[in-house]
């Protein structure tokens, strides 16, 4: 019995159909991971951006008091002050004259590609005089990383407009814009009596 074996002809046939119907597929593989690159660096912009939103929005909330002011555009830091009176545990003694307090101060500031969020603390605040009467202490903590970009802006009463764009691979890569419109609903609030 004789066997016959493939010719040299029909392995290279083989070998030329089999590598058209490879192409389109190494083709779709490489859009495949691409595509996911694009979108993991996407989500990432994303969820930057949210954090960001998250913590802006609720010290906005509760803030009193800010040195944006009104129609003021295009800022890129942002301080929020406030005074908790109704939790017993947030100042040293309640004086209805407005003495002493413990009075927050939140400030926002892109450093780098890290949006820092110093909380300071005055154990001594002066609501008469509208001062630390001992000394501001607190810790400076990444509210969202990375962020290429931040503007605040106020509009008229108590609308705060904060603009962020994150691109965490740099320009030319892809990347997301968000705006967020915040109503800090007591600011400039006056203390209670």
């Amino acid at each position: 019995m004789r066997q016959r074996g493939f010719t040299l002809l029909e392995i290279l046939v083989s070998m030329a159909i089999i590598g058209l119907l490879a192409a389109p597929m190494v083709g779709a593989m490489g859009q495949i991971v691409f595509r996911t690159a694009e979108n993991s660096t996407r989500i990432r912009a994303l969820v930057s951006m949210e954090n960001a939103g998250r913590t802006l929005g609720r010290d906005i909330r509760i803030a009193q008091a800010t040195d944006l002011a009104t129609n003021t555009t295009d800022a890129t830091t942002l301080e929020l002050t406030w005074t908790d009176w109704a939790d017993a545990s947030q100042y040293d003694t309640y004086d209805a004259g407005g003495v002493v307090y413990k009075r927050f101060r939140a400030t926002y500031v892109l450093s780098s590609t890290d949006l820092e969020r110093t909380l300071d603390v005055c154990d001594d605040w002066n609501t008469l005089t509208a001062t630390c009467d001992g000394t501001w202490t607190g810790s400076t903590t990444i509210a969202a990383s990375p962020v290429s970009s931040v503007l605040f802006t106020r509009g008229t009463g108590d609308l705060i407009v904060i603009d962020l764009t994150s691109f965490p691979k740099g320009p030319g890569f892809p990347g997301e814009a968000r705006t967020y419109r915040v109503r800090g609903s007591i600011l400039m609030a006056p203390a209670p009596a």
